[in-house]
């Protein structure tokens, strides 16, 4: 269940996404604040207090990334998520380096938009804090066997000698949501794509989808974790994939 009373302030330039969220989370006590520019919205945080931000990344003017980087110039560490559509899948990538706690792929349902918001919710009550990177610092130069690459606050990858990939869960993810009931991945064959959600695990308190670090064709379930995913911690990996464009799409992610 979402948090009641929050005050939220919703960033985009389409009055139509402004409706559809306030009529969303307004059912659960919430103020919404909504606001259309990215220096109106700068304005409004430097006199109220706002629990959590909900922008747009593709916005005339000032854009999303521009107002993340605005808002660390400012010191102000407000719990961000980035909505975006599918075309700009890579900065809002970007963007969980430069500080938001999440995105929302467009379109997106209600149960989506409020899982995500419930997940961030819990973190920032459990004290966690995104941190802000220099986008040229944190892309690794290529793939090492071994070594982890992270999409923050959903996923990991591991590279293996066979060329084979292990996909698995932050822990700050896991910590977010209630005990996992059951998880739902592709199986051998399906192809899950960078950015996009790849499985899902289902609690007691929704649905919640894991978006993947990389790319590629399903090998191999993890089949004993799926049969108890009660028990799911950060080291267990989910699925096994064979990547597409591992050296690519690795410069969207960190090294853990």
């Amino acid at each position: 269940m979402l948090r009641p009373g929050g005050t939220i302030l919703v960033l985009d330039d389409e009055k139509v996404v402004h409706v559809a969220i306030r009529r969303i989370l307004r059912r659960y006590g919430h103020e919404i604040i909504d606001v259309f520019y990215g220096v109106d919205a700068l304005g409004i945080l430097a006199q109220k207090q706002m629990d959590l931000i909900l922008s747009d990344l593709m916005m005339p003017e000032m854009d999303g990334l521009s107002f993340l980087r605005a808002m660390h110039e400012k010191g102000l560490k407000i719990p961000t998520i980035m909505i975006t559509g599918y075309p700009t899948i890579s900065s809002a990538l970007r963007s969980l380096h430069q500080g938001a706690w999440d995105y929302l792929p467009k379109p997106f349902t209600r149960n989506e938009l409020l899982d995500s918001v419930n997940r961030v919710f819990r973190r920032s009550q459990k004290g966690h804090v995104p941190v802000f990177r220099e986008l040229v610092n944190s892309s690794p130069k290529g793939l090492k066997t071994g070594e982890r690459l992270v999409l923050p606050g959903h996923s990991w990858s591991r590279l293996n000698q066979d060329g084979q990939v292990e996909i698995g869960v932050r822990n700050s993810f896991l910590t977010s949501i209630s005990k996992v009931g059951e998880i739902k991945a592709p199986g051998p064959g399906n192809s899950i794509e960078q950015g996009l959600p790849g499985f899902k695990l289902i609690c007691a308190d929704g649905e919640h989808r894991v978006f993947m670090p990389l790319g590629g064709r399903v090998l191999e379930l993890n089949e004993e974790l799926v049969s108890h995913p009660e028990g799911i911690r950060e080291e267990d990996w989910v699925v096994r994939i064979l990547p597409y464009r591992p050296e690519e799409e690795a410069k969207n992610l960190i090294q853990r």
